[in-house]
């Protein structure tokens, strides 16, 4: 999508051009001395002869901009109608995502479907038409979801997860005096699929995430155990919280965007990532390197036991 300049430098390239423009302004015997050979050079004779802060240049800029807006919500609508189609094509990777989060815990489907199809059967054995009869919220349990054609192989590959008191967890297999979530969810998956296409779910503890900061601090905000002088909060390990709450799911953990989010933190001076590490389930710990996508959807950190913060006055010795 062209940007705002860029629209502008067409227009005045494109007003110049006109002979009866530059009869009318004057402009002939200096548009044959300058010779324009593209548009960049057009722009150029726009701008040399056009003053900036003229009615011409304001009505370019109002024109430049009405263009832009429409070519943003012409954009907008397309991807909307993309995602859209996405979504309730059957089959589609979008039409697992909202399947899997129209799942209802404890409720049967208005179809009587079976996991192996049915040469005989008189409805269909994946139809477009699986629903619930009533759609009840309350029996929801799904609230993030994501899927993927997998990498390698062919099939689908479906995360999801519920959230337990603010907090993103899987769904309970059972163990330990839990109910049993997933079972049925697997099998709503693969009665309501395209017969023949492997499909993964995936709902697991979240990956562990590992980092290790150094902050270079001003003594005037804060002490170096990293609390502010004047309140005694600690708005840097908010603030990788806060980054860490922002990334959706299935998202990416991007560790230059992490360090911006921490620079933003009145009286930090420079934040060092020393090293950042992950593990999913009992897998060894590997290091991040710039990016990473949580193997089960989601991270967590331990601000305890999986941080490391050390605070360095910047002003003093180092």
């Amino acid at each position: 999508m062209a940007t705002l300049q860029e629209i502008s430098n067409t227009i005045k390239a494109a007003f110049v051009a006109s002979a009866a423009v530059r009869n009318t302004y004057g402009l002939e015997a200096d548009w044959q001395n300058a010779n324009p050979q593209n548009d960049d050079d057009k722009v150029a004779f726009y701008e040399a002869h056009i003053s900036k802060v003229s009615v011409e240049s304001v009505w370019v800029f109002i024109i430049a901009t009405i263009s832009l807006t429409l070519e943003t919500m012409f954009s907008w609508h397309k991807q909307e109608i993309s995602d859209t189609v996405d979504n309730e094509r059957y089959g589609h990777i979008g039409w697992y995502r909202k399947k899997a989060l129209a799942f209802q815990y404890g409720a049967a489907l208005n179809v009587n479907y079976t996991e192996i199809p049915d040469a005989n059967a008189t409805d269909g054995d994946f139809s477009e038409s699986d629903e619930y009869t009533v759609d009840d919220d309350s029996k929801k349990i799904v609230e993030y979801a994501h899927a993927e054609e997998k990498q390698g192989s062919y099939g689908v590959l479906l995360k999801v997860a519920k959230k337990v008191n603010g907090t993103i967890r899987p769904l309970d297999d059972g163990q330990n005096g839990t109910d049993d979530e997933i079972t049925p969810f697997t099998s709503y998956m693969n009665r309501i699929k395209p017969a023949g296409v492997p499909l993964e779910i995936r709902s697991t503890l979240p990956d562990r995430l590992i980092l290790n900061i150094r902050i270079y601090y001003d003594p005037l905000v804060f002490d170096d155990t990293g609390h502010r002088l004047d309140d005694n909060t600690e708005p840097v390990k908010a603030a990788i919280d806060g980054y860490l709450n922002s990334i959706t799911f299935n998202g990416e953990f991007i560790s230059m965007k992490l360090i911006d989010a921490i620079q933003t933190v009145e009286g930090v001076v420079v934040a060092e990532l020393l090293s950042a590490q992950y593990q999913y389930a009992s897998n060894p710990i590997s290091v991040i390197d710039a990016r990473y996508t949580p193997f089960a959807g989601y991270m967590e950190l331990d601000m305890n036991n999986d941080l490391v913060l050390t605070f360095k006055n910047n002003y003093g010795t180092i």
